[in-house]
């Protein structure tokens, strides 16, 4: 694997080295230990802490329909397979009466 630690400073890159090797150091270990067990209590305190970014992010100045739709796919919001008729990508697409992108699960 390799990656570009984007600096000809020698000293800025044994400090990235640094760093970028214990970030793969956790990434391995997440590995080996494979995914965690969540209870209901700790995935709602997760995703409160996730609203809470959000809200704190973006509460003043939200940005445009355009940029929220263009961010569903880096938000990592995945379509269920099974089919639902109340997850927000659905309502999104009953609301403008669009097809989901392919890249997302549509037609």
């Amino acid at each position: 694997m390799r990656c570009s630690l984007a600096t000809s400073d020698e000293a800025v890159g044994r400090q990235r080295q640094g760093l970028a090797l214990a970030h793969l150091e956790t990434v391995w270990q997440n590995l080996r230990t494979g995914p965690a067990t969540l209870s209901q209590r700790r995935i709602n305190a997760l995703s409160g802490e996730v609203y809470r970014l959000f809200k704190d992010r973006f509460e003043e100045n939200p940005g445009t329909p355009e940029m929220w739709i263009a961010a569903v796919p880096l938000i990592g919001y995945r379509r269920r397979r099974t089919g639902c008729a109340e997850c927000l990508w659905c309502r999104y697409e009953r609301s403008y009466r669009r097809p989901a992108p392919r890249a997302l699960g549509g037609p």
